[in-house]
């Protein structure tokens, strides 16, 4: 006797959330057996260090952000566990476009894991927004929990180099409030 199954797919909603920089966002992508970067001349080498979402912009991995956040979860707040977060939500892509400016050259000194101080070359924008798309399951979280965990997370951990999770202070940044729609201004009035 055969058993019919049906299936019932979860219902999503999308949601977009603008990250508005609060201090310069250091990029430092580095390709699987590069030390330092890339082979370019020396001036260029931080050029080598970004991630391209397009011809014409910039990005940042998703991946980076979503880690943020699920750092945040698990730190900052109670009543969501970092699993059940991670379940929650779901970036739509593996790179999110990076807006604000042309990257520039930033360099500093760094201690390796054998203690030997190096210069670590970067790309650093300023300003910067990142603009992050995902789906949610209305269910178990809401928008209003997503943008909060996102607003912590900037003070707390912020994204790329140098970031609050590290013990610096770059890549720090809050959350744009939604634009106003017509129905938000048509129910205020």
């Amino acid at each position: 006797m055969s058993k019919t199954m049906t299936l019932v797919p979860p219902k999503l909603q999308k949601l977009e959330i603008t990250l508005v920089g609060d201090s310069p966002l250091l990029v430092n992508r580095y390709h699987a057996g590069e030390v330092g970067g890339g082979r370019n001349k020396p001036e260029d080498e931080y050029l080598s260090c970004v991630y391209h979402y397009d011809d014409k912009t910039y990005g940042f991995p998703s991946s980076g952000v979503k880690n943020s956040w699920l750092e945040t979860v698990n730190n900052q707040v109670k009543g969501i566990t970092k699993t059940y977060f991670r379940g929650a939500i779901f970036m739509t892509e593996d790179l999110f476009p990076l807006t604000g400016s042309e990257p520039r050259h930033y360099e500093s000194m760094v201690r390796t894991e054998r203690g030997q101080m190096v210069k670590a070359i970067k790309a650093m924008f300023w300003p910067w927004e990142l603009a992050v798309n995902l789906n949610f399951l209305p269910g178990v979280i809401t928008p209003d929990q997503i943008a909060n965990i996102a607003m912590w997370s900037g003070i707390t951990q912020g994204l790329g180099a140098r970031s609050p999770h590290f013990g610096g202070t770059f890549g720090v940044y809050h959350v744009k409030p939604p634009e106003p729609t017509e129905d938000t201004e048509s129910e205020e009035q």
